[in-house]
C-alpha cells in the first residue's frame, strides 16, 4: 500500500516498512503484543535512534502510541485515517454494520464475504457505492486483504494499546493529522479531537478521497509528508544556526 510513497521519498530520505505482525510477510500473532513496542524493535534492529513516521489506520494509532511512549524515538508523525489508543472505529454505525458482515462470515467460513465487508467500511466509506471507487484502488485492496486472511487466519495474540486518548496533549512531536472527506464519520470526530488536543498540529481534509488516501491520491500524499518532513528539517537547520544560548 505504500509503494507510491516510498518511490517518491526514496529519492532523497531513508524509507522503512515493514508488516505488523498478522499482516502481509510478516510472523503470524499467537500471543499478545504491542504494535508500537514492535515498531520500536524494528528501528532498534535498523539502528534507526529517531523518525519520522507516517501511518495509517492501524499504522496510525501505532505511531501516535510510539510518539506519547518514547517521545525522544519521534521527529514527526503524519497520522491519515487514524484513531489514537485502542481503535473505536465499531462505534461508528456505518462500521458496526459491516462488522456484523465479518463476524457472519466468519461464523460461514466465507473469507471473500469477510474481505468484501472490509473493502466496504475501509476503502468505500459511507458515502461511495464499489463502483464509485477507482476499480484498480479497490482491487488491489482485495488483493491485500485476502492474502493477509489466507496467510494469517490462525491468529490467536490480541493487539495491546497503550490508553492515551485522555492524553493525547501528551504527544508532543509535531504532527500533521489527515483525514478523507469520505472517510467515516468516526475519524472525523477523532481528527478534530486531536487538533483540538496535541500542542503542534496541523489538521487537514482532503476532498475526494476515503481511507486510503496513499492509493486514491498517492501525488497528494507524497505532497503532504514532504510537506511535514520540510518542516522537521527546518527546525533543526534554525536550531543550527541559533546555537545553544550564550553564557
Amino acid at each position: 500500500m505504500w509503494d507510491e510513497l516510498a518511490a517518491d521519498l526514496e529519492r532523497d530520505h531513508l524509507v522503512v516498512r515493514y508488516d505488523a505482525r498478522s499482516h502481509g510477510r510478516s510472523s503470524t500473532a499467537h500471543r499478545d503484543h504491542h504494535p508500537a513496542e514492535d515498531l520500536v524493535a524494528v528501528m532498534d534492529a535498523l539502528g534507526i535512534e529517531r523518525a519520522t513516521l507516517v501511518g495509517s489506520s492501524m499504522g496510525a494509532v501505532t505511531s501516535a502510541d510510539v510518539a506519547w511512549r518514547h517521545p525522544e524515538r519521534v521527529a514527526a508523525l503524519v497520522l491519515l485515517g487514524g484513531d489514537v489508543s485502542e481503535p473505536r472505529a465499531h462505534e461508528d454505525p456505518f462500521v458496526a454494520r459491516w462488522y456484523a458482515v465479518q463476524e457472519a462470515a466468519i461464523a460461514a467460513r466465507d473469507a471473500q464475504g469477510w474481505v468484501e465487508a472490509l473493502l466496504r467500511y475501509g476503502v468505500d466509506g459511507p458515502r461511495r457505492e464499489p463502483a464509485d471507487v477507482d476499480p484498480a484502488v479497490r482491487e488491489r485492496c482485495r488483493a491485500m486483504a485476502t492474502a493477509t486472511v489466507a496467510a494469517h487466519h490462525t491468529a490467536t495474540g490480541r493487539q495491546l494499546w497503550y490508553d492515551v486518548r485522555e492524553r493525547a496533549a501528551e504527544i508532543t512531536p509535531p504532527t500533521l493529522v489527515v483525514v478523507g472527506e469520505l472517510e467515516i464519520g468516526w475519524l472525523h470526530t477523532v481528527a478534530g479531537q486531536l487538533e483540538a488536543a496535541l500542542p503542534d498540529v496541523r489538521r487537514v481534509e482532503e476532498p475526494g478521497v476515503g481511507h486510503m488516501m496513499m492509493l486514491e491520491a498517492p501525488a497528494r500524499t507524497a505532497e503532504l509528508v514532504r510537506a511535514q518532513l520540510g518542516r522537521v528539517q527546518d527546525a533543526t537547520i534554525a536550531a543550527q544556526v541559533l546555537g545553544p544560548p550564550a553564557t
